[in-house]
């Protein structure tokens, strides 16, 4: 019960090959689409709606047919849809621009619950902001 509370995303691109939809109901394969689609915008992945062939695009292993800061993006969003109240993030912005990293930011924190605990491993420094406790560890010499 404690391992399925939590939320883990990892660092680097783990789509499969199958359509978005078959990616993101890895998480919650009773996800509807308009749960799916609540989560891409939360990790502002939802540039996938947009695309012709929608949820149903077919992507393939390692995230290919999308770019590395998509692919992520879609990862995020697979992870979203699973519940728990433990989010554990590896690098969740390393692939995105200043930009679309603050717009992901604030969507994610915005889909969160208020009560859900959040652990971000990070290298990027817009991300400490957001971030009530911040936990340095220094490298030993």
């Amino acid at each position: 019960a404690l391992r399925r509370n939590i939320v883990y995303v990892p660092q680097g691109n783990t789509l499969v090959c199958g359509t978005v939809r078959d990616n993101l109901r890895l998480a919650n394969p009773d996800a509807t689409d308009q749960e799916m689609a609540r989560a891409l915008k939360a990790a502002v992945a939802d540039f996938v709606l947009e695309l012709p062939d929608g949820l149903d695009t077919q992507c393939f292993e390692g995230g290919g047919g999308f770019s590395e800061g998509q692919a992520q993006r879609i990862a995020i969003a697979r992870g979203l849809l699973r519940k728990g109240s433990v989010i554990l993030l590896d690098e969740p912005t390393s692939a995105l621009d200043p930009e679309t990293e603050l717009e992901f930011l604030s969507r994610f924190l915005g889909y969160v619950a208020p009560e859900s605990t959040i652990i971000i491993v990070t290298h990027r420094p817009a991300v400490l902001s957001y971030c009530t406790d911040v936990l340095e560890i220094q490298p030993s010499l």
